[in-house]
């Protein structure tokens, strides 16, 4: 019995090897998506972190975040930290009352594009 055992877990084995041995190397994955939109407002709306809020599949995911730009507004070195602003408002019994908002923390006129930080709020009530 524990032969037969042996022999259908090898044979099983070999059958896992040969199958990975037929498969093709690399997969590719495409999707596209038509937006009916000029090229320059589709490319200025994901270019900058300012909007992403309203066109991010990531806030009906993470409901419970806080985020927080650094960097250029814009373009290459833009960076977006989140945390659970949202969370923190539900456990102190505090509501949201309106849509996110961003603010500047730093001059945009007198701070290098690298050090550019934008705080992006969630009114209470």
């Amino acid at each position: 019995m524990l032969k037969k055992i042996l022999t259908v877990l090898i044979a099983v084995v070999v059958l896992i090897a040969v199958i990975g041995f037929l498969l093709p190397r690399h997969a590719v994955v495409k999707r596209s998506v038509t937006i009916n939109r000029p090229a320059s407002l589709v490319y200025a709306t994901v270019n900058s972190f300012v909007l992403f809020p309203k066109w991010s599949p990531w806030q009906d995911l993470d409901p419970n975040m806080h985020q927080t730009t650094e960097g250029p507004r814009d373009g290459v070195g833009a960076k977006l930290v989140w945390k659970k602003l949202r969370a923190y408002i539900a456990a102190h019994g505090y509501a949201q009352k309106g849509p996110l908002f961003s603010w500047y923390v730093d001059d945009p006129g007198t701070t290098p594009a690298e050090k550019l930080r934008t705080e992006i709020y969630a009114p209470i009530d």
